[in-house]
């Protein structure tokens, strides 16, 4: 049988390792479980796209009561929200656009950014060559940074499908 000796060094280093691994892996099960205070969806000012008519695009943002995520330039402090849409081949987007943002001031630092819900718009100009009852498909990978007494980093992939309609 083999025996080790452990000095108290060694004891503390263990004991402060397995301390803090316990403790790394307690807060990485809370952050499993605690789900983000920001919910995206995407949505369109229409039921079916025509071919060649332009129609809205929207990314939506709705946050839990207290928490606002940031601007796309946040300020002196933050993380800017993004969003990356995929659009299906031939179908063009215009500059997404952001509303105007509210003025966050906490312990002398000013952000920028949005409290409950904020709606981003982009004009969408299908193909003209569509075919009557296909679907497309369209996606948004959005990213932002929501706070309250602390931050919490999150991110969601949203999608939408919408059918064809003869002119």
């Amino acid at each position: 049988m083999l025996k080790v000796k452990y000095s108290k060094m060694n004891i503390m280093i263990l004991a402060t390792v397995w301390l803090l691994t316990g403790n790394c892996l307690a807060q990485n099960s809370s952050m499993k479980a605690m789900e983000s205070p920001v919910r995206t969806s995407l949505k369109s000012d229409t039921q079916t796209i025509v071919p060649n008519k332009p129609f809205k695009l929207f990314v939506d943002f709705d946050m839990e009561p207290g928490w606002h995520i940031y601007y796309k330039e946040p300020g002196q402090s933050g993380m800017p929200t993004r969003v990356d849409l995929t659009l299906p081949p031939g179908f063009t987007a215009q500059v997404l656009n952001w509303p105007p943002v509210e003025t966050f001031k906490e312990a002398g630092i000013i952000t920028y950014g949005y409290s409950k819900k904020v709606r981003l718009s982009t004009v969408i100009t299908p193909l003209k060559t569509l075919k009557s009852g296909q679907s497309v498909k369209f996606q948004a990978a959005a990213s932002w940074l929501a706070c309250k007494h602390s931050c919490v980093p999150g991110n969601s992939s949203v999608s939408l499908e919408l059918k064809v309609q003869a002119k």
